[in-house]
């Protein structure tokens, strides 16, 4: 069905705004192997013509892709990392925080 209603629903390629900062808010792999990579909030599909971004997901850690610009280093970051374009550093969203569970006693 989400296939079916993305052939229906065709949009024109939009591009990322020029922001100084990146952050990777989803990955999703459709039936065709085909990926999309959500970053600021606007999609960017896997054989779109790059534009000043180009964004490569990971075969084998689907979760993971690969930042490249000409004007920046490479950059992997992981879905809800924020990368820095001028440096190429991805900060996650915790930053030095962590998530604690504590689990109570099965009655």
């Amino acid at each position: 069905m989400l296939d079916r209603l993305r052939q229906l629903n065709i949009q024109e390629k939009q591009e990322i705004p020029e922001d100084t900062s990146l952050t990777i808010n989803g990955v999703v792999t459709r039936s065709s192997g085909r990926r999309t990579v959500w970053i600021n909030g606007v999609s960017q599909n896997e054989n779109d013509p790059p534009g000043s971004l180009s964004v490569t997901p990971n075969r084998k850690d689907p979760g993971q892709v690969i930042l490249q610009s000409s004007e920046a280093p490479a950059a992997n970051a992981r879905v809800g990392d924020t990368v820095n374009r001028n440096t190429g550093e991805a900060s996650d969203l915790l930053g030095d925080g962590r998530i604690g569970v504590h689990r109570g006693t099965a009655k």
